[in-house]
């Protein structure tokens, strides 16, 4: 593939944190109708799946309506083994609902998409996906919801709220959303839930983790692909070291170190650790990472 050139290329790669997306219900039903269609393909594996997994799914044809026992068993089994990606994109809609924080699956359903080639995704699919994302996270570090998302109970528990916050940012970094600006709105937000995410993030050794595998058409992109989910990962860390200082990380425990314990003993880890969890690119190797995602956003796998 060529490689891309122009002033321009971070502005393709990465999309910027939207601060103000339309409302929760606005944007799911923008996804909804993004993928409302695609079909269910009935071409199922009979090793995975048997007659009782079809007679779940069947009468539900409404996506927006289904509940998670329908479709959920197709995400523990090679997409292809339920019909493949039209099967997965007609319930995504409803799995973003009841199954994104599901700790039954594994990987999460962000890096599902990713593997069937999400950064390639057209805007008109991949832009609302975004948006919704954008305002789950706007809306969780501000009041700590995200609703509609279903809390998914894990062994008769519900989600550990600290899981909220990563699996936000890796969605929105497999989303191509510039996490140098998510890291400013959760600083300007200036909540503890804002903080926790901050400080998840800085301190994380991956935030897009990477794949087992990847679902493509062609084969032959998967090592464009890997390349581009490294270097989103790589530009996902690198935004966020840029955002925090230890000045900053300083003056914020003095003000939450007596109110806030537990938030000011991360902090002090991030501080006293700052060199550690920091990460620093040269101006070449950004570049080569913005372009490696640009070529596989540009790359039409899917379609």
């Amino acid at each position: 593939m060529r490689r891309l050139e122009g002033t321009d290329n971070d502005v393709r790669a990465l999309k910027p944190f939207d601060l103000s997306p339309p409302t929760t219900e606005q944007c799911i039903d923008k996804v909804y109708r993004a993928f409302d269609h695609y079909p269910i393909d009935w071409g199922w594996c009979s090793q995975c799946f048997g007659p009782d997994d079809k007679a779940r799914m069947r009468p539900h044809a409404n996506s927006r309506t289904a509940p998670a026992e329908a479709f959920s068993a197709i995400y523990n089994e090679h997409p292809n083994c339920s019909g493949g990606e039209t099967t997965f994109l007609h319930w995504l809609p409803r799995a973003v609902e009841l199954q994104f924080l599901a700790t039954s699956i594994d990987p999460s359903l962000t890096i599902q998409m990713f593997r069937l080639g999400m950064i390639a995704w057209p805007d008109s699919e991949a832009g609302p996906l975004r948006q919704l994302f954008c305002r789950l996270a706007l809306d969780w570090w501000t009041n700590g919801s995200v609703a509609p998302l279903a809390l998914t109970p894990a062994h008769g528990h519900p989600i550990h709220v600290r899981t909220i916050g990563p699996r936000l940012c890796e969605a929105l970094c497999a989303l191509r959303v510039d996490m140098g600006s998510v890291a400013r709105a959760m600083l300007a937000i200036d909540t503890p839930t804002a903080w926790w995410s901050l400080l998840d993030a800085f301190k994380s050794r991956t935030i897009l983790d990477d794949l087992v595998y990847y679902v493509l058409h062609d084969g032959e992109d998967e090592t464009t692909f890997r390349n581009a989910r490294a270097a989103l990962d790589r530009s996902a860390r690198l935004g966020v070291s840029r955002s925090i200082t230890r000045e900053m990380l300083v003056a914020k425990w003095e003000q939450v170190h007596a109110s806030a314990p537990a938030l000011a003993d991360a902090i002090s880890d991030a501080e006293t650790f700052f060199d550690v969890y920091n990460v620093e690119q040269s101006d070449a190797d950004i570049a080569a990472d913005l372009n490696a995602i640009e070529l596989a956003h540009q790359c039409r796998s899917r379609h």
